[in-house]
């Protein structure tokens, strides 16, 4: 009978064991799905957080920052003016004058021929110029979208007789970007 009596107090003994391995199985479950609901909770909002992060970059990235408000501040603004000095200081000649303006959206480049009156083969001559100088022309106009702030910014370079008669010239409108 004894034996019979060790046996069920083995048993209860086991099947409560048991009952506390459940309970604590279930405890460090639910500890478990907890710990991982707040790291899949952390997880998101730092992918949140990054998400917004970039999507500020990228509305920075976008703004445009002119430096200037308008063509004339831009035309004689010090730094236009110093490239010029310094690029006329390079090819000084006393036969031609350049002068750079701006009139609304328009940087005006004018070559002014100081000895010289308009011929008929001096505007063939200066067409095919501007011609070979279109690329480089056309991406100054370009440029200019990004440092004055204006509507479709142009370049316009004129080449002028001594007596101001237009010899040639040519206009090279910005790009519109791509929407």
């Amino acid at each position: 009978m004894r034996r019979k009596s060790t046996g069920k107090l083995l048993c209860a003994l086991l099947a409560f064991v048991l009952v506390f391995t459940a309970a604590g199985c279930g405890a460090e479950d639910e500890a478990s799905d907890r710990a991982k609901a707040q790291a899949e909770e952390e997880k998101r909002l730092a992918e949140e957080e990054r998400e917004a992060a970039q999507e500020a970059q990228r509305a920075a990235e976008q703004e445009v920052y002119y430096f200037y408000d308008s063509m004339e501040e831009y035309a004689s603004s010090d730094l236009v003016q110093n490239i010029l000095n310094s690029t006329l200081e390079e090819y000084k000649t006393d036969e031609i004058g350049f002068a750079i303006r701006g009139e609304g959206n328009r940087l005006i480049y004018e070559y002014t021929y100081k000895t010289l009156t308009m011929t008929e083969e001096m505007t063939p001559l200066l067409e095919e110029e501007l011609e070979k100088q279109a690329d480089a022309l056309q991406s100054v106009a370009d440029s200019l979208k990004d440092v004055v702030n204006v509507e479709q910014p142009t370049v316009v370079v004129r080449y002028l007789d001594m007596n101001g008669a237009q010899i040639a010239a040519r206009e090279y409108t910005a790009q519109q970007d791509p929407q």
